[in-house]
């Protein structure tokens, strides 16, 4: 796979991410409206989600755990 290939399916799965953690934001939202008694499991859940989208596409926390050859090979 080509650089430039390598770089717009990157941007495209960004754009996804992005979407996702939208309609992640709209969902709490919605159960933040509309569910009033008991809603906090939904909006943990809700916010793990989001949290572990921005963490592992944005903030690239699965490198942590490689090893150094790996990251320059």
């Amino acid at each position: 796979m080509n650089r430039t290939t390598s770089t717009k399916r990157k941007f495209r799965i960004g754009y996804f991410v992005f979407g996702g953690l939208v309609l992640l934001k709209v969902a709490e939202y919605l159960v933040s409206h509309y569910v009033r008694l008991g809603n906090w499991p939904y909006m943990l859940v809700l916010a793990v989600a989001g949290a572990w989208l921005i963490l592992y596409y944005y903030k690239h926390i699965y490198q942590l755990w490689r090893r150094e050859e790996e990251d320059h090979g």
